[in-house]
């Protein structure tokens, strides 16, 4: 699942290249507030009926538009007065399609609002040897965040992992034997 941020920013295709069996088809999730999913991105350039647009508000004529390429369009509560949608309606809604897994490889937004929701179990971050700063730079995460380290999202169970140069730390928001 990514924003349409990080579409429209990077033009992802979000397709599985593990080469491994899937029991399922993998469904590509796009979380878009008003249907700005670009018509010309590969996500619909390639969509066959495995592309998922969750928005907030859907005006019909851009609607019918995203439907006639092949994309599932449905529209999913608003969240807490930002007129995104709703991270837990999100989580509800493919609960009910039978997703029992779910990938956030999301921007600063998407992931932001996923740790504020408390949909996030498990956390996978990659780091590479580079250091990014300044006002221009993209954070982790956006929005109204952890400001007490009280506060903060602890990840527990932790588990480091090496690719060449760089590395990913792997853990858990919600220990997946029970203690939280």
């Amino acid at each position: 699942m990514v924003g349409v941020g990080t579409v429209i920013a990077d033009d992802p295709l979000l397709t599985d290249r593990s080469g491994l069996p899937r029991r399922k088809p993998l469904l590509r999730v796009i979380v878009d507030s008003r249907l700005r999913l670009p018509p010309e991105s590969r996500l619909v350039k390639t969509a066959k009926d495995d592309v998922l647009v969750l928005c907030s508000f859907a005006e019909e004529k851009r609607k019918r538009q995203l439907l006639d390429q092949g994309i599932r369009v449905e529209q999913v509560p608003v969240g807490a007065g930002d007129g995104r949608p709703d991270m837990n309606a999100i989580a509800r809604r493919l609960g009910t399609m039978e997703v029992a897994s779910l990938i956030v490889e999301g921007g600063a937004m998407i992931n932001g609002a996923a740790l504020a929701s408390g949909v996030v179990d498990k956390v996978f971050l990659y780091y590479a040897p580079k250091i990014l700063g300044g006002i221009g730079s993209v954070p982790f995460a956006t929005g109204p965040g952890f400001e007490r380290m009280s506060d903060a999202a602890h990840v527990k169970s932790l588990k480091l992992h090496r690719f060449g140069e760089d590395f990913a730390v792997e853990g858990y928001l919600r220990d997946p034997y029970g203690d939280s």
